[in-house]
């Protein structure tokens, strides 16, 4: 070995970014799922708030969309027609004041 060499060695040392976000619905369930007709969405407001859903396709493309204005803490359900969407993989998102959660619905139409 040269003596002459220097040796380098980098210590990468990783660190927390972030912020602490609080999930605008806990029990944000979508059911049956793979669902086919219809489609049932429960969730529970921790706080209330004006709350959408939204459906959207793999592209992104918001194909259904139900605003249900003002809404106080509690639990909600909501019967969706989802009948007109092709069989395969869509995102539900609920949108609480700005926040939201986003889970997978796969719909499989007979």
């Amino acid at each position: 070995s040269d003596p002459s060499a220097v040796m380098v060695r980098a210590v990468f040392e990783p660190t927390e970014i972030g912020f602490d976000e609080v999930a605008p619905a806990t029990k944000f369930i979508a059911y049956p799922n793979p669902a086919n007709d219809m489609v049932n969405v429960t969730y529970t407001l921790t706080n209330g708030g004006n709350v959408m859903l939204t459906i959207t396709d793999l592209a992104g493309k918001v194909v259904m969309t139900n605003d249900f204005g003002t809404q106080a803490e509690g639990t909600y359900t909501s019967s969706l027609n989802t009948s007109s969407l092709s069989n395969g993989v869509y995102f539900y998102t609920l949108n609480v004041d700005g926040v939201s959660v986003t889970k997978k619905l796969t719909i499989a139409n007979n």
